[in-house]
């Protein structure tokens, strides 16, 4: 489990924009800076020692990106993204 707290960020209107209006290939959203505050991440194992969230991770990585039936994907950029080590809990 990951809970993050004060995330502060902002997008580039104009290429959303630009992405949207083109309207025939993926959705594009660049967010060039994001802060984060606080974070508490929580580390479950089960009985074998593993970590679940392993569990989330595919076998076999696909080397293609998922797509949704219609064709169009969403790409998120975020090249810069601070957290604030002072906020950080992890629990186990």
């Amino acid at each position: 489990m990951l809970v993050a707290d004060g995330i502060d960020g902002r997008f580039a209107t104009v290429a959303l924009l630009e992405s949207v209006i083109r309207g025939n290939g993926d959705l594009t959203i660049d967010i060039p800076r994001v802060s984060i505050h606080q974070v508490d991440i929580r580390l479950d194992m089960d009985d074998a020692g593993m970590a679940l969230a392993n569990s989330f991770f595919p076998r076999t990585p696909s080397t293609e990106p998922p797509r949704p039936p219609d064709g169009h994907g969403v790409h998120v950029y975020a090249p810069r993204v601070h957290i604030d080590m002072r906020g950080v809990t992890v629990r186990c």
